[in-house]
């Protein structure tokens, strides 16, 4: 049963859009610090997993998880997953769509109680011009809007 929804979803991110193409620039395997943070795309079915084990970690808590566990979204620009990892930990993923050959992460998910990997984030969208926070999206997570104020100058 969760094999074929996890397949109809995957079908599904295909046929709304085209997968995005992995980010250009600098290979993002480091962020430029030399630490174990990397950041890469992922398959969406793999993202899927991912998301539910992030939701779920939020279960029994005082929070609320702030994002939904489908990212696609409804568009016909090329979309991906891009997840964030400290050594071989998953602890943060986004989503974005590819336009004018530039990336922009319109959902941003992480366990409870992650408190590092925002940051890391952030310093791989200071390090490459091609990776951008929309603005739009980001309005409906407070929390990654604040701290996008806070962290990018160009805000």
């Amino acid at each position: 049963m969760m094999v074929s929804m996890l397949s109809s979803l995957f079908f599904m991110g295909i046929v709304m859009a085209p997968p995005a193409k992995p980010p250009p620039g600098r290979p993002f395997v480091g962020n430029g610090r030399g630490d174990d943070w990397t950041l890469a795309q992922i398959d969406f079915v793999t993202a899927a997993g991912i998301l539910e084990t992030f939701s779920s970690s939020y279960e029994n808590t005082d929070e609320k998880c702030d994002f939904d566990t489908r990212f696609l979204k409804e568009t016909n620009l090329p979309q991906g997953i891009l997840g964030l990892k400290h050594k071989s930990n998953m602890r943060l993923l986004c989503h974005f769509v590819e336009e004018n050959d530039k990336f922009f992460i319109t959902t941003i998910a992480q366990p409870f109680q992650e408190f590092e990997a925002g940051k890391h984030l952030f310093d791989y969208i200071k390090y490459t011009d091609a990776l951008i926070i929309h603005k739009d999206y980001i309005k409906l997570q407070p929390k990654w809007n604040i701290a996008a104020q806070y962290y990018l100058t160009d805000w």
